[in-house]
């Protein structure tokens, strides 16, 4: 009986919290000019933060592939490429795994698309940066022989 009129206790405790909640809200006055300021300058330092971390990124991934390029060289490594193929039948895995629908299976495929486009635009911006690294190697052997 007594834990009864405890859990009671508590639930009418509860009913009490939860409408303090609902009446701080309905008294919440719109946002001052000063607020919305403050919030736009945040929002502009993450997105300045968010492009600071991806630069930081792409460099350490050209310094990465820099490296792998060069141990490609010394033992004669071909780089080997991604087939399309694979891709595919992993998405056909995954929403076989999730049970996705048609829908839901078109967009991760979208999402993974684009996710996709996006990582080969640093690769390629990559690969051009070790290009013309690479010209300017040979240029300089060039010039050393002589």
């Amino acid at each position: 009986m007594a834990s009864k009129i405890a859990m009671i206790a508590k639930l009418a405790e509860f009913k009490d919290f939860t409408s303090k909640l609902t009446e701080a809200e309905e008294e919440k006055e719109p946002p001052s000019e000063k607020e919305l300021k403050s919030e736009a300058k945040r929002k502009e330092a993450q997105k300045q933060a968010e492009e600071e971390r991806r630069k930081r990124h792409q460099k350490e991934e050209y310094q990465r592939e820099k490296t792998r390029e060069q141990i490609r060289q010394k033992y004669g490594i071909q780089k080997q490429g991604t087939s399309k193929n694979c891709k595919s039948e992993a998405l056909k895995e995954v929403a076989k795994d999730y049970g996705l629908d048609e829908c839901a299976t078109r967009e991760l495929k979208e999402k993974m698309e684009k996710d996709a486009e996006a990582r080969q635009a640093t690769k390629d911006k990559i690969d051009r940066k070790l290009e013309t690294r690479r010209k300017k190697k040979e240029l300089k052997e060039k010039c050393q022989v002589q």
